[in-house]
């Protein structure tokens, strides 16, 4: 793909989406974002409240698309190579998954090229989109491999991510603090190709969010 590592100038208009799924969103992750979103409009960006289109059903599609190809691609090899815990967080995954037969299959794979379409359209307007990474604060360590609720719970909150992987667009996550020892950060998303004006916009996120050093520069 012959892309420039520097595209054509873009307005720089910024869609901001506190929720983005419609489901709930943790206080402090919806400030991260608004923090984001104000500090991109002092550095010159146009920054509106918008929501992305379809981004909830989008990720119920993913969940269909994977629960149908996961037994043939993903399911063996875990089974082959993956240690107790990979495969019992894999069971898991797949225990809620709902059955996929072969016209759902390709319906959803119809759907995504029509959300690809439709995301193209939607950042000519808007070619920067802000929202959270997920819903929550960051989990504690090994929390996927409890059960399979709360699998289940985790992916329902980390959905943008889910979302983003269906539509092959860029994203890049950037740190915007601490908040009671754990880190917040908000996700920029862009059009196919543009990752500079990803890197642009990021560095003026983390401009203005600096971060603790998380050790002691003595050792």
């Amino acid at each position: 793909m012959p892309a420039p590592l520097q595209g054509p100038p873009l307005p720089k208009r910024v869609a901001v989406s506190v929720d983005p799924t419609q489901t709930g969103v943790n206080p402090v992750v919806a400030e991260a974002v608004q923090r984001a979103g104000r500090l991109l409009e002092e550095a010159g960006y146009t920054v509106e409240a918008v929501d992305p289109p379809d981004f909830f059903a989008i990720f119920e599609d993913w969940f269909k698309i994977i629960r149908a190809e996961a037994p043939y691609y993903s399911t063996p090899l875990i089974q082959q190579y993956g240690d107790d815990r990979l495969r019992k967080l894999h069971a898991n995954d797949m225990k809620d998954a709902p059955a996929t037969d072969t016209y759902q299959y390709m319906e959803a794979l119809a759907r995504r090229t029509g959300w690809i379409r439709r995301y193209n359209i939607f950042m000519r307007d808007f070619p920067l989109l802000l929202h959270p990474v997920s819903s929550e604060l960051p989990l504690e360590h090994s929390h996927d491999r409890d059960d399979a609720e709360s699998l289940n719970w985790m992916r329902r909150i980390m959905v943008p991510c889910y979302t983003l992987a269906v539509l092959g667009l860029p994203a890049i996550s950037v740190p915007t603090g601490l908040s009671g020892g754990l880190p917040t950060g908000v996700q920029i998303v862009g059009p196919r190709f543009r990752e500079d004006i990803l890197l642009e916009a990021a560095a003026v996120i983390e401009a203005g969010c600096p971060m603790e050093t998380p050790i002691d520069p003595r050792f």
